[in-house]
């Protein structure tokens, strides 16, 4: 059986708002809203919080106890490695790449994704992002890669940029293939 993971990248540290994941809204977190709405997906398998283990990110473990999420602690700099590890003791075949700063990531946009994904055996899948009828808007942001994927980003990414985001690796070798809502269903 292949396991689907989405890994939620989240961390305290911002230069614009610091502790935005956190932040409430309507009496709850931006970074529980999402794990809410994720676990209406009907296809994924788990659910990691993946943050940095700089101190100032305790408080991201706290949450996830009080919530009984997964979570993974790694490099704050080097979130490739982050990723990877996490993945990595997971057992995650794919790894469906979220950031606690999006609450209104749709589960069935993510299913239909996922689907596709699947069926069409792809390495790397992301939203359109560009003006138009099927552009999504910052803050929806989803993509699909596999474990091979990452691993080779893992291990051959050389330049620090590459280090400091996951996909741009990947996006490079992989290409990237665009999801788009299907309105015809």
């Amino acid at each position: 059986m292949i396991k689907k993971s989405i890994i939620i990248q989240s961390r305290i540290g911002s230069s614009r708002l610091p502790g935005k994941v956190l932040k409430k809204l309507n009496n709850k977190s931006t970074l529980l809203h999402l794990v809410d709405r994720l676990k209406k997906s009907k296809i994924i398998d788990d659910i990691i919080i993946c943050t940095t283990s700089n101190s100032e990110d305790d408080v991201i473990i706290d949450f996830c106890k009080l919530n009984k999420i997964k979570f993974f602690r790694g490099s704050e700099n080097d979130v490739l490695s982050r990723y990877y590890q996490t993945a990595l003791i997971s057992n995650t075949d794919i790894i469906i790449r979220c950031t606690g700063d999006c609450p209104l990531i749709d589960a069935k946009i993510l299913d239909d994704m996922l689907i596709n994904f699947l069926e069409m055996k792809m390495d790397h899948y992301g939203m359109e992002y560009h003006q138009g009828n099927y552009a999504f808007p910052d803050g929806f942001d989803v993509s699909i890669f596999s474990f091979k994927a990452l691993e080779d980003a893992y291990n051959n990414a050389k330049l620090k940029y590459d280090r400091e985001h996951v996909e741009p690796y990947i996006i490079r070798k992989y290409g990237k293939h665009k999801y788009k809502i299907n309105l015809k269903k």
